[in-house]
């Protein structure tokens, strides 16, 4: 009934749907043939209106109209073993996201993440891949030229031997999910390459304008219809996002648009530890592994990917990692605390006192003076005796930069900073 109620609402209005239903509902003894539509059995007694609608399964037979009902020997009888994809990361089956802050190398992580899935090789020297199967990466981001320069790296700091025999399968060009082209492509993909694991990266590139990101019935309905046919054909899903950029802290709720958190099965969440030196080429990260199926676990992983080559647009130059279990009794909050700190003293040195830089930095009170104490005892930040309006009178206070910062030099008998 909730079938012809839609089809009518679409056609007549919602007026003509309630009062089909109505009449639907007080004759049902005519029309409920053990869950079949009245045109399928030939029902004499259908109604003019349903005869008339156009029949949306066509092509689909009726295993798509109705849910599967389960007896309990089914249930018991069928198979449940727990399987992983990579151990202690993803399971099989799953789907998820790879979520994280700006600059924060999701591209590089999701690349050894389909390189080890693909070639067998452990991720990190740590988790394992217990069956390899071939992996298929839709790339929204950066291009054909960027992205094989950058698996090709990988796959050497990987000790991957022969990338050229690696299932691993990259498409460079975008569309929207809803779209037909994209829905035909992937039906394609998961036919010809049968896949164990399907990467989106990034999920805006392929979002459309279709959904609307706020609202979370749509945004979950809309990774649903990507995830199920995925998982229908036995592959893995995993979507790349990014952080909104107006919360703290870390954990699902800060991907952005709705409907991710509550969509994850599995996630992987990035973020760093300390401020990147990206020309460098040295980001230390806080890698955090969850699961609605097993739990997760928490690492600290540091990757070198050698300076920044203007010219080539991407790092270059020999990728080492070092990955370790992120350290007992560590608040992962207190590595976000540390790093807004070394940010804010950095971009505004000697201008805050203690207590205004603690006032001023998101998140609990506790956890920002606990990062403060500790960056000033490790050295990371220094204070000086200065000048500071305080209430439109100059007062002596201790002022606070980054280490790196010049000191200050304050003339005789001046009030004002020489920097």
């Amino acid at each position: 009934m909730a079938e012809c109620h839609r089809a009518t609402t679409q056609k007549f209005g919602n007026g003509a749907a309630r009062e089909a239903s109505r009449i639907i509902a007080k004759q049902r003894s005519e029309h409920d043939h053990a869950g079949r539509w009245c045109k399928d059995v030939g029902c004499p007694a259908e109604p003019r209106w349903m005869g008339e609608e156009s029949d949306e399964r066509v092509g689909h037979g009726e295993a798509l109209d109705l849910f599967r009902r389960w007896t309990m020997p089914e249930l018991l009888d069928a198979e449940r073993s727990f399987k992983w994809t990579i151990r202690g990361m993803l399971v099989d089956p799953t789907y998820g996201m790879v979520g994280g802050e700006r600059k924060v190398l999701k591209s590089h992580v999701l690349t050894f993440l389909g390189l080890a899935v693909a070639s067998g090789v452990s991720l990190f020297g740590q988790f394992t891949v217990d069956e390899p199967a071939p992996v298929v990466l839709y790339v929204g981001e950066g291009g054909r030229v960027p992205w094989t320069n950058r698996a090709e790296r990988i796959a050497e700091a990987m000790a991957i031997g022969k990338l050229r025999d690696v299932p691993l399968h990259p498409l460079f060009e975008t569309a929207p999910v809803t779209s037909l082209r994209f829905k035909e492509t992937l039906e394609r993909d998961l036919a010809e390459v049968r896949p164990g694991l399907v990467a989106v990266d990034p999920w805006y590139a392929f979002h459309g304008a279709a959904s609307n990101a706020s609202n979370l019935f749509e945004e979950g309905a809309l990774l649903t219809s990507l995830s199920t046919p995925c998982l229908d054909a036995g592959a893995s899903l995993i979507v790349a996002s990014h952080f909104n950029k107006t919360g703290t802290g870390r954990g699902l709720d800060r991907i952005t648009q709705s409907g991710g958190q509550e969509w994850s099965d599995s996630w992987l969440l990035l973020s760093h530890r300390v401020a990147p030196d990206v020309e460098s080429g040295h980001f230390n990260l806080l890698l955090e592994v969850g699961s609605r199926q097993w739990g997760g676990s928490t690492w600290e992983l540091d990757l070198e990917l050698g300076r920044f080559d203007q010219e080539l647009g991407e790092f270059d130059g020999a990728i080492n990692w070092e990955l370790r279990r992120h350290r007992p009794g560590q608040d992962p909050e207190d590595d976000t605390a540390k790093l807004a700190i070394l940010e804010r003293l950095a971009d505004m040195p000697w201008t805050f006192t203690k207590t205004e830089v603690i006032d001023k930095t998101a998140g609990k009170a506790t956890c920002a003076r606990d990062a403060f104490n500790a960056l000033a005892k490790a050295g990371k930040i220094v204070a000086e005796p200065l000048q500071h309006t305080e209430g439109g009178r100059k007062v002596k206070r201790s002022l606070w930069a980054t280490a790196d910062q010049p000191r200050p030099d304050v003339g005789p008998g001046s009030t004002e900073l020489v920097l």
